[in-house]
């Protein structure tokens, strides 16, 4: 019954019209003054596509082992 629960609290609601808000704020925050994204997780996530395409900001997703080298 918890874990039904649980699964209930956790469920997105992805029709909602602010679902990817959060995603999206994460997106414009991760920029810096030159507007260029850094976000690094390790999750993977498909909200962070979809936040992008509908703020209409750019980004490109990179998996390991193809990640590119930090640069200074």
């Amino acid at each position: 019954a918890m874990r039904c629960e649980l699964a209930k609290v956790l469920e997105t609601g992805l029709g909602h019209k602010d679902a990817y808000d959060t995603h999206a704020a994460l997106l414009r925050l991760a920029r810096s003054p030159e507007d260029t994204l850094r976000l690094v997780t390790t999750n993977f996530d498909r909200m962070f596509h979809a936040a992008a395409r509908r703020t209409k900001q750019e980004f490109h997703a990179y998996t390991a082992p193809m990640l590119p080298i930090p640069k200074n």
